[in-house]
């Protein structure tokens, strides 16, 4: 059976104003997303292209276009590969760079990061009844991709936000385990190459090895005991021991009262270890926490 046609045409638009804020300018960008599709047996094929548009004062850039492509086989429910080739703008509005530090500081308009190219190959295999591997590998080219860094101002220390050129190889793996709703078990690793031509300290709060490693066990009906191990590794060896890496050990607990209420015990930081989240800003240090939760 074979199948062409169009698959969909994606159409987004951002209008940013900001008021009141000095060395910021408006502007709005318009994004137009065609792709087609072609089925065979097992095997599906997209392609088409990202058109983005963007204007305003200053813009330096106002048409890009990057690739919006895949192609995926799917033979059974124990096998499954896939390889995507795409890319696209992010607009860098308040809320984002929030979420990236909510002590961000920036003296200049923080440009859209503009990704030309990211092409990922990945695949999965269940090897028995609820073990499963990923693995995949992939190579990005960003324009004006996001960097942090410190940035101390009248005594007080923000993470500075800066925009630069960046390329990354990327190499990844996961193993799930599960065994009906009595213990589900995961690891996950995402290793980075950072390639970036100038100034190197940009490379302080990029990730260059993340692990995560989490478990979850029901101990009887309706409690259930969790932990989780997340350690984060940095591109730039020159900066200080306490920013240079995270190692975060919790362990908790969840008892579901019924469908409405729910308790928890939390504690986190076991290691008593000193890193940061957020440059210049260090983690607590072993914490507990306890609470309950109430849905309606």
């Amino acid at each position: 059976i074979y199948e062409w046609g169009m698959a969909s045409v994606q159409i987004s638009s951002d209008v940013l104003t900001y008021q009141g804020s000095e060395g910021y300018n408006n502007y709005f960008s318009l994004g137009i997303t065609p792709q087609w599709i072609y089925r065979h047996k097992d095997f599906i094929f997209a392609t088409g292209f990202n058109m983005d548009f963007q204007g305003g004062k200053h813009v330096t850039h106002p048409m890009q276009f990057s690739p919006e492509c895949s192609i995926s086989y799917l033979p059974d429910n124990r096998f499954q590969a896939l390889f995507t080739l795409n890319g696209g703008r992010e607009v860098n509005t308040f809320s984002r760079l929030h979420e990236l530090s909510p002590y961000w500081e920036s003296r200049e308009q923080v440009r859209p990061t503009y990704t030309f190219m990211n092409a990922h190959l990945e695949g999965g295999v269940r090897i028995i009844e609820g073990l499963h591997l990923h693995l995949g590998g992939g190579y990005k080219i960003l324009g004006d991709a996001l960097f942090e860094s410190r940035m101390d101002t009248l005594g007080t220390t923000y993470t500075g936000i800066t925009n630069h050129k960046a390329q990354v190889a990327i190499l990844d793996a996961a193993l799930s385990y599960t065994h009906k709703d009595l213990v589900t078990i995961s690891a996950k690793g995402t290793y980075h190459h950072w390639m970036l031509k100038g100034d190197q300290a940009l490379l302080a709060r990029a990730p260059q090895l993340k692990i995560d490693v989490d478990a979850r066990v029901r101990i009887i009906p309706k409690l259930y005991a969790y932990t989780d191990l997340l350690m984060v590794t940095f591109a730039d060896t020159q900066i200080a021991a306490r920013e240079r890496s995270i190692i975060d050990w919790s362990l908790g607990a969840n008892y579901a009262l019924n469908r409405h209420f729910s308790f928890f015990l939390d504690a986190h930081n076991l290691l008593n270890r000193r890193y940061s989240y957020y440059t210049g800003y260090p983690a607590q240090g072993f914490n507990i926490l306890a609470g309950a939760i109430m849905k309606f």
